[in-house]
């Protein structure tokens, strides 16, 4: 480390205070070391000497989010979630929909549920939820809802117009009415 030169220590630095303005993992921030390195053709010996500056820039930072996950924030979202399938699960409208909405529009509510309370494993019990697999399913669900519904009123729409083209009487004929193009003569209009 002792043999780099003082551009590649400010790429470094450089880099780093990017990196921590923007709330970027350590890893993120390795990685743009690299490309950076990668985009001056940076001799393999040299590269490593960098990168390793890089490694022990990027461990001392304090700004610079962690690689791992917090598990509390994970916990908490399983916990809403779970909390907000109990209560949908209970909701009155659920029943209703089930029986008496459209197949497509109560599968994919159901599905909506299952998602947020947990996947069912095959032996009964449930996997522990995730928000990206119930924000899937949540716009799955929508985009059924719209899609299905806009189906079912353009087709009544359609059948409408054709119905009340059909019971319209024919058009009324006008009587034939002088044409600007062609007056009267003044004899007929007495």
């Amino acid at each position: 480390m002792s043999g780099l030169t003082g551009d590649e220590r400010n790429l470094v630095r450089d880099l780093l205070e990017e990196a921590e303005d923007k709330g970027y993992s350590r890893e993120r921030f390795r990685a743009i070391v690299s490309a950076a390195l990668d985009e001056r053709d940076t001799e393999a010996e040299r590269r490593e000497a960098i990168l390793d500056y890089a490694r022990d820039r990027a461990a001392a930072s304090s700004r610079l989010s962690s690689d791992r996950p917090h598990l509390a924030a994970v916990e908490d979202a399983q916990r809403l979630l779970r909390t907000s399938a109990a209560a949908l699960q209970a909701a009155p409208w659920r029943a209703a929909v089930h029986e008496g909405w459209p197949a497509p529009i109560a599968h994919e509510v159901e599905r909506l549920l299952d998602e947020l309370a947990g996947r069912r494993l095959a032996d009964g019990g449930r996997a522990a939820p995730t928000p990206d697999s119930a924000l899937l399913q949540a716009r799955d669900t929508f985009e059924v809802l719209i899609k299905l519904t806009a189906t079912i009123l353009l087709r009544a729409l359609i059948a409408g117009a054709a119905g009340r083209r059909a019971r319209l009487p024919p058009p009324v004929r006008r009587s034939a009415a002088p044409s600007r193009r062609h007056p009267r003569p003044p004899s007929a209009c007495r």
